[in-house]
């Protein structure tokens, strides 16, 4: 997907709030970038004790930061999962304007791992549902298309937006593991880092 923003979210004073996505972040993410300053978000995230496995890369001039873990007990799924991966990723993109000016911003993302041919598919499927009804009250989806593998349905993807804001917010997905009878879901938010700060660029003409 590509992420598009103007020059003028970047620089101008309309990153606020939005209350439905920061509901999705408090109520499905273990740590939530929007409850305090972005540098102690990441500190909390990587000294978790809950999280295991972890990888880090740190921000260099050849790197972006990167950040994956998973957790020992936590997960917000209704349906059971077998483990949650939690992965905070720093991405790279440009303005689409005649500048192209390269701007950061930020992928977290919580994914479920269920096990089970059958059931699992079916747990995942229906939770899948369950979340998309819920975030469509809220948010309005935009992009929808399924995967495909060998001509057969492996997942479906949903993105979602909230008024005009610059770029396509939160995503919802499924899928299954190939070579395998795991199935997950995942739940991706995307932000910026403004002022040591997570911010949403909704422009402040939104209704």
């Amino acid at each position: 997907m590509k992420t598009v923003i103007t020059i003028s979210f970047l620089f101008l004073p309309f990153c606020l709030n939005s209350q439905s996505v920061y509901n999705i972040s408090k109520d499905y993410f273990r740590t939530d970038p929007f409850k305090n300053s972005f540098s102690n978000f990441v500190n909390q995230l990587i000294n978790d004790p809950d999280v295991t496995e972890k990888k880090i890369t740190k921000r260099s001039d050849s790197a972006l930061f990167y950040f994956e873990g998973v957790y020992k007990s936590y997960s917000p799924f209704f349906i059971p999962v077998h483990y949650c991966k939690i992965i905070l990723a720093e991405k790279e993109d440009r303005t689409n304007d005649s500048t192209q000016t390269p701007f950061f911003y930020y992928e977290y993302q919580l994914l479920g791992y269920v096990s089970g041919k059958d059931e699992g598919l079916k747990d995942i499927k229906q939770e899948f549902e369950k979340l998309n009804k819920k975030f469509s009250r809220i948010l309005t989806p935009e992009e929808k298309r399924e995967l495909k593998r060998n001509s057969e349905v492996a997942g479906n993807i949903i993105n979602y937006s909230y008024k005009k804001m610059a770029f396509l917010p939160v995503t919802l997905a499924w899928a299954s593991s190939p070579g395998s009878t795991d199935y997950l879901i995942a739940i991706t938010l995307r932000f910026l880092n403004i002022n040591n700060a997570a911010y949403l660029p909704i422009p402040a003409d939104s209704p």
